[in-house]
């Protein structure tokens, strides 16, 4: 018996952040069919660097963002590579401005 993998969906927002912070954190979740896929690895592409993060039981990915010192409106690319049981997701476009 075979069964088909699912094709799950990124949810991942645009936020902005302040110059000043010292850490810059961002969120975005995995979901199929309603469901959290925890455990599941995302990456964000973001300003030439790769960051990868698992989604935890709370159902977010967090993503520490370290490279961001001067004011700007970045874009960056937010997705899900599949494992053995889903396939990858479509990669989310994101905009964050630093202000």
């Amino acid at each position: 018996m075979v069964v088909a993998k699912g094709t799950p969906t990124v949810i991942a927002k645009s936020k902005s952040f302040k110059l000043s912070a010292k850490n810059k954190y961002y969120t975005a979740t995995v979901k199929y069919k309603g469901k959290v896929l925890k455990g599941a690895k995302m990456v964000l592409k973001f300003k030439n660097k790769v960051y990868y993060a698992k989604v935890g039981s709370n159902g977010k990915a967090t993503f520490k963002i370290t490279h961001l010192h001067k004011k700007a409106r970045y874009t960056g690319l937010v997705g899900f590579l599949g494992n053995k049981y889903y396939n990858k997701a479509k990669s989310i476009r994101i905009l964050v401005p630093i202000v």
